[in-house]
């Protein structure tokens, strides 16, 4: 059975039973080091604030011209 056939018998599948699916997965899926590397990184505020200075400060010309 292909990923394609099991994700379609899922989806098929009542609420209550995919949420077991869902479960089951979330407890028994170790995830490799390539579907990590692909998970979003966040800024905290500090951190955006150091780069939005930093990229303002470098790109002012950039910012004024578009500015316009």
């Amino acid at each position: 059975m292909s990923a394609t056939e099991v994700i379609e018998q899922i989806e098929k599948l009542p609420r209550e039973e995919q949420e077991q699916v869902l479960a089951y997965l979330q407890q028994h899926h170790q995830p490799s080091e390539k579907s990590q590397e692909r998970q979003p990184r966040f800024a905290d505020d500090s951190d955006f604030e150091k780069s939005t200075e930093k990229i303002f400060k470098e790109h002012k010309d950039l910012f004024r011209r578009l500015a316009q």
